[in-house]
């Protein structure tokens, strides 16, 4: 497979497969590792952290696995697939076991590895693949046409990122669904053209049916292309970059808790949260500096008593404590300016100091 990011110009990376990702579907045990790989993967999709010896035993039939299994072919199966890379065992030190045979049943657990849900993932795209066929639809074309128009409504009015959001996945939905479905359709046209074994009143009984399948798919094709092209235009004339701002304003991506000096600049309409999750920040704006956040993160309380003896040390001239801003600069402490490292003594530390010793006291 080619790598098809931006190189620079450069030669395209060849990107591999990771060894023996998929072997376990060519092993002579081939049937039993992939139900296993079915149990742990439907596991994952209901969100369980990982699952005992007996349970994996008990999902069997649960993923149309009706016959007996040993322990000893389930205990190999689950060894392969950990030697493949596509399972992780974690023991459970903190449960109690009544015996040294429940201890060897419930103590490992399993789950999948990174490689082991993309394993997974790939077969499951692989049996819907070869399940499904190729099929033009009308349907989708009016569709693709009813998001554009619904995008440019939203565009011009203010709010409702949320449903640009939604009506733009929709649309790269329907996108893909016709292009994954145009290709397969003409693929098998092709192999049916190829194939030389079909007697003769089959291939013209399925040519007459193929003749007429793509004549009403491409029936007024050329006017559904234009107005989908005026409505692509409508749409830019908005502002293709407004629409991904507001798009990833409205996905509501989730963010750690992040401070931002006061009079920092926001990225665009989706604001510094969303442009910090997409990794890019739009000409003429600038990411708040990691000191500026520093600064901008709200003090810790510190208690009176630390308090006041913290002034009291800087009031006695001590500035070689950690509490003591650098010579030069100044440091924010409990929301209070420190005193310069020169040694003077202003009013507001006195203050300070004395409204420490009297809570104490």
């Amino acid at each position: 497979m080619i790598d098809e990011t931006d190189t620079g110009g450069q030669r395209p990376v060849l990107r591999r497969v990771p060894t023996d990702m998929f072997a376990f579907t060519v092993t002579d045990r081939a049937d039993l590792h992939s139900a296993v790989m079915q149990v742990l993967g439907e596991a994952n999709e209901r969100l369980a952290s990982a699952l005992t010896f007996d349970e994996i035993l008990a999902g069997l039939r649960d993923v149309g696995w009706f016959e007996p299994v040993a322990d000893a072919n389930l205990d190999y199966t689950l060894g392969a697939l950990h030697k493949y890379g596509l399972v992780e065992r974690t023991q459970n030190h903190s449960a109690h076991y009544a015996s040294a045979d429940e201890y060897e049943r419930r103590n490992l657990h399993y789950s999948l590895s990174r490689k082991g849900e993309a394993a997974y993932e790939g077969v499951q795209y692989t049996l819907q693949f070869l399940a499904c066929s190729g099929a033009l639809q009308t349907a989708v074309l009016d569709a693709i046409t009813d998001r554009l128009g619904e995008l440019h409504e939203l565009l011009g009015v203010d709010g409702g990122d949320r449903r640009i959001y939604t009506a733009l996945a929709e649309l790269e939905g329907h996108l893909q669904g016709l292009q994954a479905n145009t290709k397969q359709f003409n693929a098998q046209l092709q192999r049916l053209l190829r194939d030389e074994g079909a007697d003769l009143a089959t291939f013209q009984e399925v040519k007459q049916a193929t003749i007429a399948y793509v004549t009403e798919f491409v029936t007024d094709l050329d006017q559904r292309q234009q107005i989908i092209a005026a409505a692509i235009k409508r749409v830019e004339e908005r502002g293709v970059t407004v629409l991904h701002h507001r798009a990833l304003h409205g996905a509501d991506p989730a963010q750690p808790a992040r401070a931002v000096r006061p009079g920092a600049a926001v990225v665009g309409a989706a604001g510094g949260a969303v442009a910090g999750a997409a990794g890019m920040v739009p000409p003429g704006r600038r990411r708040t500096s990691a000191r500026g956040r520093r600064r901008a993160h709200p003090p810790r309380p510190v208690p009176a008593q630390r308090r006041a003896a913290g002034w009291a040390v800087r009031s006695a001239g001590n500035h070689r404590g950690p509490s003591v801003a650098a010579p030069g600069r100044r440091a924010v402490c409990g929301g209070h300016r420190r005193a310069p490292a020169g040694g003077g003594t202003s009013r507001a530390v006195r203050v300070r100091a004395g409204a420490g010793r009297g809570a104490d006291g």
